[in-house]
């Protein structure tokens, strides 16, 4: 299904409206550095959700950081952009629940295969809560938990984290 422009505004609208958010449409090139740390942009950021609507919104939330963004529907399909992409350092947005290959199941295959996906971090996104996640996973394998409805603040914070450590260690590597 293609969204035109403005029907993505409309729909991401009603999902910013239940955050107490607001929507538009501007240029922001120059806000990207004042708003995003300069590591954040240095990080590729892989939207893996099985659902077009949630990955348009953290599109469109993180359009106006100057993110390079890329996109999975599964963990299947995510596991594959990265070993692609091994070396890049690279911020998973990560749904727990997805058809063909879970969010749990990722973190275990990147945690059993730290080697292969050394410059990889986790931020869970779900509708489950942290306590439900916390049953079936050590909260040590991954970065940062938001449930959603997405708060914009505490998205920005654990991606300024997230991207500190992945890059500090990417450049580390490298030398």
């Amino acid at each position: 299904m293609a969204l035109g422009g403005s029907c993505l505004i409309k729909i991401c609208g009603k999902y910013m409206a239940q955050m107490k958010g607001k929507i538009g449409a501007w240029s922001t090139k120059v806000l990207a550095c004042q708003d995003m740390p300069l590591k954040v942009s240095k990080c590729r950021l892989l939207i893996v959700d099985d659902d077009e609507v949630n990955r348009a919104l953290l599109h469109f939330l993180l359009q106006s950081f100057d993110c390079i963004t890329a996109d999975a529907i599964n963990g299947e399909e995510a596991l594959r952009q990265l070993t692609l992409g091994k070396n890049i350092p690279t911020i998973m947005l990560l749904d727990l629940n997805m058809p063909i290959m879970d969010g749990y199941a990722v973190i275990k295959a990147i945690k059993n295969n730290k080697e292969i996906y050394p410059f990889t971090r986790i931020i869970v996104i779900s509708a489950s809560s942290y306590e439900h996640f916390i049953k079936r996973e050590d909260a040590a394998t991954i970065s940062g938990y938001i449930q959603k409805p997405i708060d914009k603040n505490k998205l920005l914070s654990l991606l300024t984290s997230t991207a500190n450590e992945v890059i500090d260690l990417h450049q580390l590597k490298i030398k």
